[in-house]
């Protein structure tokens, strides 16, 4: 499939919104202007067995309880069975065909960024497909927030940064940290067993833990005890790994 935005003589009415962790507070001009003036805002929910909650519509009600009311919530089943997401993938796109075919100016919430490990990319290149023209808008990633939190610097000087996304071993840990590369490790449920070989290995490493950032139930520590004793990592939830002082000191 070409990559390439097929170009039409149409405006956009469909607008993907990055809307950030989760605290309203973290949506940029351009995010809250479209959410403003979308007559529809989709988002998508969390499906577990008969119950679908959304992050997205508890942002949304933060930022104007209105447009909760102009929302509409996609189930997306948290499945390593692809068949019901791409299901879903689907009924999103239908919806936004008609909606362009009706010049109904719509919004599609995106949590973080649209750009850093989305699903909505799914939807876009749906769309790609069909020629129908979308605009963007930027947004805060989780990790970046996260930082912001800590008042940590991610890389700095001629330090690198690597971003994962929960498919990392200790031994590769190792190595990205020996080759003066820093790391952000998101969705660590799917890699915790290596996060604790990690910690015990390397308690010199500087750590750097987060869950549900922007949200009531954040939570941040570089106590490496207490990192430790989460047994399971939540699915919201990232770790920032640099290299221990020792290690980036400058020699004399």
């Amino acid at each position: 499939m070409n990559n390439q935005h097929i170009v039409t003589n149409t405006a956009p009415v469909v607008t993907f919104v990055s809307t950030g962790p989760g605290d309203a507070e973290f949506l940029t001009k351009a995010s809250s202007e479209a959410l403003q003036t979308a007559r529809k805002i989709y988002c998508f929910g969390t499906q577990k067995g008969s119950t679908c909650t959304s992050r997205t519509l508890d942002t949304l009600r933060g930022l104007d309880a209105t447009m909760a009311e102009r929302a509409v919530v996609i189930a997306l089943p948290m499945s390593a069975e692809r068949q019901a997401a791409q299901e879903a993938y689907d009924q999103l796109t239908q919806h936004l065909c008609a909606d362009h075919a009706a010049q109904c100016p719509v919004a599609v919430c995106v949590e973080g960024s649209a750009n850093i490990y989305a699903s909505v990319r799914y939807v876009m290149q749906r769309l790609d497909d069909l020629g129908i023209p979308y605009a963007e808008t930027a947004g805060i990633p989780s990790f970046v927030a996260a930082a912001t939190i800590a008042h940590l610097s991610l890389c700095e000087q001629q330090e690198r940064l690597m971003v994962i996304p929960g498919t990392i071993t200790a031994d590769e840990i190792e190595t990205f940290l020996n080759s003066n590369t820093n790391l952000v490790v998101m969705k660590l449920s799917h890699c915790s067993d290596d996060i604790h070989k990690c910690l015990h290995r390397h308690p010199d490493y500087q750590y750097h833990y987060f869950e549900n950032v922007g949200t009531p139930e954040q939570f941040y520590s570089n106590d490496i005890n207490r990192i430790a004793a989460v047994k399971q990592y939540p699915y919201f939830s990232l770790l920032v790994i640099k290299p221990s002082l020792r290690q980036t000191e400058s020699p004399e």
